[in-house]
């Protein structure tokens, strides 16, 4: 198990670009896209030929990535559809990797209290009525992403002898927690109010959970 350096690598084209103005001759919205979706794509190829179900998750990523970089805002339900439906993926992978991993009701309660918190205290009052639904089904899906790659963990913890399960979890539970990080600071900045730094912590934490999960397969 190990990260991906070649996708890793091909993150930097796309840090280059968020350097740039928007005002800038050098910025395009296509040549933002390219280099956004580039790693992604390499990942999902890769990720593939070990786990399909994760492959799938990183292809659909990669869409929802096209949409809201095209019109972050125009295209926001449709690109928040794709990444529900990666997310779908990934625990599917979870599920089929290991039909015997603990429910850990403790470790589900925890999250989809904090995100329930999260969500009804400062999130739902600033976003459109249109969005409530599909934005508090995505937040208990990737919660759920959480919870069951933390189960993982459990279970890889208590088969101590089978220490690249237990890497991989570790490296998947890691993925997951990034990409909440990554879609809080999103909607915070998005719905809420101004995030310094927002497309950095953004784009750091998402390539990071991306490449942490691809890594997990």
């Amino acid at each position: 198990m190990s990260i991906n350096l070649t996708a890793l690598g091909l993150t930097l084209p796309h840090l280059a670009v968020l350097a740039l103005p928007e005002s800038s001759s050098l910025f395009s919205i296509t040549l933002a896209t390219a280099t956004k979706c580039l790693p992604i794509a390499y990942l999902a190829r890769d990720a593939y030929t070990r786990n399909a179900s994760v492959g799938a998750g990183l292809a659909l990523g990669m869409i929802g990535d096209a949409f809201l970089c095209i019109d972050h805002h125009g295209y926001f339900a449709q690109g928040l559809g794709f990444f529900l439906l990666g997310h779908l993926a990934y625990l599917r992978s979870l599920h089929m990797r290991n039909k015997d991993t603990p429910l850990a009701p403790v470790v589900g309660a925890a999250f989809a209290g904090a995100g329930a918190v999260v969500l009804r205290s400062v999130l739902l009052p600033k976003v459109p009525a249109e969005l409530r639904v599909p934005v508090s089904i995505y937040v208990a899906t990737i919660l759920a992403l959480g919870w069951r790659s933390a189960a993982r963990l459990l279970r890889a913890n208590k088969h101590k002898e089978n220490k690249s399960e237990i890497s991989k979890a570790r490296v998947g539970f890691a993925g997951a927690i990034s990409f909440i990080v990554s879609d809080l600071v999103l909607a915070l900045d998005t719905f809420v109010s101004p995030v310094p730094f927002a497309r950095w912590i953004v784009m750091g934490t998402y390539y990071a959970a991306q490449l942490a999960i691809a890594a997990s397969a």
